[in-house]
């Protein structure tokens, strides 16, 4: 199997739902364009993914821009209440690789914001914030909306701007630990080793030697073991985000 990708670049709007299929001309000689996902949600965009499979034994050579699918459009019953532009992880696709791995991650976002029965408006308005991002994100925001108050939960805007202070403050803070615990680990150690060429041995040098020792671990996790902390949700990606989502309606 090979990935590939639509040259067009298009969105089925919302009312509509789309498929992917292949031509006959293509599967009489045993070529598939798609292994399940020929579905097309209300709302999405981008470039469609094509996982393109030789099932016979005749080589077939496949270059840019051949005729090799085709794209059906169908009018669905209403219109989507949450089109896939607002909850999903391929919106905007490039028809890139999969991202089977978010899965989890979006999942407990789309709960935790269920749960809290919020305006729809507002649920898609965090959705289209942090659905696309990386898991580590959508999980510190999935948690940091569990454990707001309602009274807390005024608008969209607001929200967000709460969390990127917060998100912040704690890539600064984790960044801080991590080189505290770089500096501070093999300086005592540096400080213990001395102490341990000059007798006699006393109590209180053997008390820094057990500090030492601890700290000098925690130098070594800082330096090999440590991972460095995800990029924050700050005030500028919340002024992006808007801009882009003001752009939109426009």
């Amino acid at each position: 199997m090979i990935l590939g990708r639509t040259f067009e670049k298009f969105t089925i709007p919302n009312g509509y739902a789309g498929k992917l299929e292949g031509r006959s001309s293509y599967a009489r000689l045993g070529l598939t364009v798609h292994c399940t996902g020929d579905f097309i949600n209300p709302g999405w965009r981008g470039r469609m993914p094509i996982q393109i499979v030789n099932h016979g034994i005749v080589p077939i050579t496949v270059v840019p821009h051949l005729l090799i699918c085709q794209l059906l459009v169908m009018k669905t019953s209403s219109p989507s209440v949450c089109p896939y532009s607002n909850s999903a992880k391929y919106a905007d696709d490039e028809g890139g690789p999969s991202k089977f791995w978010m899965d989890d991650s979006l999942a407990k976002l789309q709960d935790s914001i269920g749960h809290r029965q919020l305006p729809q408006n507002m649920q898609n308005q965090f959705l289209e914030a942090f659905g696309y991002a990386d898991p580590d994100l959508m999980d510190r925001f999935s948690d940091y909306i569990t454990m707001l108050r309602a009274d807390e939960i005024t608008n969209a805007r607001d929200v967000m701007e709460h969390f990127a202070d917060l998100d912040t403050k704690r890539n600064a803070r984790a960044k801080k630990w991590i080189i505290a615990c770089r500096v501070f680990g093999f300086l005592t150690f540096g400080s213990a080793l001395s102490g341990w060429a000059t007798p006699p041995y006393t109590q209180k040098k053997y008390v820094i030697w057990v500090i030492s020792a601890v700290l000098f671990t925690f130098g070594i996790w800082g330096w090999f073991f440590a991972r460095e902390p995800s990029q924050p949700f700050t005030r500028r990606d919340l002024e992006e985000y808007f801009a882009e989502t003001k752009k939109k309606f426009r």
